[in-house]
């Protein structure tokens, strides 16, 4: 399916950072990393973390063989950016 939008999908730090400055809605996901740590930064910008489940914070490799941000579903990316989308006014 063709990306019709022109809203960045990135996964870094630098991009996220770009685009929170930029004023573009976000959605973050965090494996190892606490999102109050680490952002996002506007109240209105969604997280999706595994942070809770996690056993190897903030390591360079993870401890139990299979990163934790390996969990989060598609789906359920996919339907927290619908919904940050929706509540910024944008069209989706």
């Amino acid at each position: 399916m063709p990306v019709e939008r022109e809203d960045p999908v990135s996964c870094g730090v630098l991009q996220r950072d770009v685009a929170a400055a930029m004023g573009t809605p976000l959605v973050g996901l965090y494996g190892p990393t606490w999102p109050e740590r680490n952002g996002p930064w506007d109240p209105n910008d969604l997280v999706i973390s595994r942070a809770g489940g996690c056993v190897c914070h903030h390591k360079r490799q993870c401890l139990r063989g299979a990163p934790c941000i390996n969990e989060i579903d598609v789906a359920d990316v996919l339907a927290a950016c619908e919904r940050r989308l929706l509540a910024s006014g944008s069209p989706s």
